[in-house]
């Protein structure tokens, strides 16, 4: 099967509109700064909130940042997801054995990576 490399998804990412690009990235600092706020990392006596029923609505903001960060991403790049409910192109195709460059038109740049799945042939 192949699978889009890191490079694939930058050049995905860098697609993207501005706008939808700080959306996320805001996202993913939220999920962070929450982490930070929970606390889970540190020992208790490192805790920037002294407070366990503060910390636990931090970690359940930092809980729910992720699933939107997942549902935010995985509808804006549905060439590395799919559409809503299905799998992406080159996942399908790379199934049928044809070359994915056949399967990614809207990935001219795309640099992909031959993975070896037990038991195909290549």
């Amino acid at each position: 099967m192949m699978v889009p490399t890191l490079d694939d998804v930058r050049a995905a990412w860098m697609r993207l509109p501005a706008s939808q690009r700080d959306e996320i990235g805001l996202l993913a600092v939220d999920l962070v700064f929450q982490g930070y706020l929970y606390g889970d990392l540190v020992p208790e006596k490192d805790q920037v909130l002294p407070d366990q029923d503060t910390r636990d609505a931090a970690g359940d903001r930092e809980n729910d940042r992720l699933n939107e960060i997942h549902r935010t991403v995985t509808a804006a790049l549905p060439d590395l997801f799919g559409p809503d409910g299905e799998h992406p192109l080159w996942a399908s195709y790379a199934q049928e054995r044809r070359p994915v460059a056949d399967v990614l038109p809207l990935w001219p740049d795309a640099q992909l990576k031959q993975v070896i799945v037990e038991g195909s042939e290549q």
